[in-house]
């Protein structure tokens, strides 16, 4: 139950205190060539080890960095179509 509360926290903190609305405008316009996009993965990397706080568990991190990077991309690109 702890590690979900920590990798819940850095979602969190990742997602809405460290992304600014600036970034999110710019992952819309420029895609996967927004500078944004891997700059919020690295963070979201980087806050999952911090909260983690144990180095034999970075393929956590990894995984969920790649995962959030797809989910992240996939928004972006399938966003248009069903907003309104």
């Amino acid at each position: 139950m702890m590690l979900f509360t920590k990798l819940l926290l850095a979602h969190l903190l990742g997602d809405f205190l460290f992304q600014p609305t600036k970034w999110v405008v710019h992952k819309e316009a420029n895609k996967i060539a927004s500078k944004y996009l891997y700059l919020h993965i690295l963070i979201h990397f980087g806050l999952t080890m911090l909260l983690l706080w144990d180095i034999e568990l970075w393929w956590w991190a990894v995984i969920i960095a790649l995962s959030h990077y797809m989910i992240d991309l996939s928004k972006i690109y399938a966003g248009p179509y069903f907003k309104k």
